[in-house]
């Protein structure tokens, strides 16, 4: 049994809650899904940033057979919404012609991930998500789905279910340009194995959630900053010393289903960590802090720890 314990910072129903995705291998039209999502679930799923939908990703096999799962998205009056009521503000269309009112989301080689209008009336396999608000307990299954290289468990219904959940299912607020105070650093270093130092380096001192963090710095800058290596590290910790604060954000994340982390801004999104700066016993909690800080310790030195991504703290962002 693993327990999942529910976050302490107050805000909407997922911030910082825990939500599992479940893959549903038995096909129905949109209606039907979902009625079986809100009958033994919660609902369709709602893919609210790009980070859910990497999460998402994962649990789906990656194939040529072009299959279609339904999610929680569909035309109402002619706007868009998500059925559970979360804001529709990220979208990840692919090529479509279709005037009808339903979403699926692709698996296929040549536009895995993007999302695709169909006919309501189509029967599709669907994906299901559950919150998990309070402290609760989950059954855990150490089989690996047969179709699927993720850790995954059957669910009674015949899905595929993460056996981690997620943190980052509710809504991933899109960060405005507010006001803001910004130190930088420019500079050239050589490149390192995922990336080069950055030439310049932002210190945003406005306190932001993770997500609203990392879509200001791709919005205003490149991304959040990439530590991958001692001189990026060096270069960071010179940037902040005269700075008031002690923790900031970078662009350092975790898989919800692999348990694995990466950074954001590597050339495919999901940069391995081939150089690691974790505080003593870090990182330590997989249930609920997904999202990677930078400490600054009394002696002068830094190193990382892992947090609810949905923690205000200020930010390092990098242009180049």
């Amino acid at each position: 049994m693993v327990l999942l314990q529910n976050c302490s910072v107050h805000g909407p129903s997922a911030l910082c809650g825990q939500r599992e995705y479940f893959l549903v291998n038995t096909v129905k039209n949109a209606d039907e899904a979902r009625e079986h999502c809100r009958s033994l679930y919660t609902d369709l799923v709602s893919i609210t940033s790009q980070d859910v939908l990497l999460d998402i990703e994962q649990l789906m096999n990656k194939d040529t057979s072009n299959t279609d799962y339904w999610i929680g998205l569909r035309r109402d009056g002619g706007s868009w919404g998500w059925g559970n009521g979360e804001t529709f503000s990220y979208s990840n269309w692919g090529e479509t012609w279709s005037t009808s009112d339903c979403v699926t989301i692709k698996t296929s080689y040549w536009n895995f991930g993007a999302w695709q209008v169909n006919n309501c009336n189509d029967n599709k396999k669907f994906i299901c998500y559950k919150d998990l608000q309070n402290t609760t307990t989950v059954q855990s299954d150490s089989q690996n789905s047969p179709t699927t290289g993720a850790a995954t468990s059957q669910t009674p219904d015949g899905g595929e279910q993460s056996q981690q959940p997620s943190t980052m299912g509710g809504t991933s607020p899109r960060a405005s340009s507010p006001g803001h105070s910004s130190s930088w650093l420019s500079g050239t270093s050589p490149a390192v194995t995922v990336t080069p130092v950055p030439e310049e380096l932002h210190l945003i001192s406005d306190s932001m959630v993770w997500p609203e963090a990392w879509q200001y710095c791709r919005d205003h800058y490149t991304d959040l900053v990439s530590l991958t290596s001692l001189a990026a590290q060096n270069r960071v910790s010179e940037l902040v010393r005269n700075s008031t604060a002690s923790r900031y954000w970078i662009g350092l994340h975790r898989t919800v289903v692999y348990d694995k982390w990466y950074w954001v801004a590597g050339k495919d999104k999901r940069a391995p960590l081939n150089y690691t700066n974790w505080a003593p016993g870090e990182p330590n909690n997989p249930y609920y802090e997904h999202c990677g800080e930078m400490v600054l310790r009394e002696d002068g030195g830094a190193e990382w720890n892992d947090l609810c991504c949905y923690e205000k703290l200020p930010f390092i962002c990098f242009k180049g």
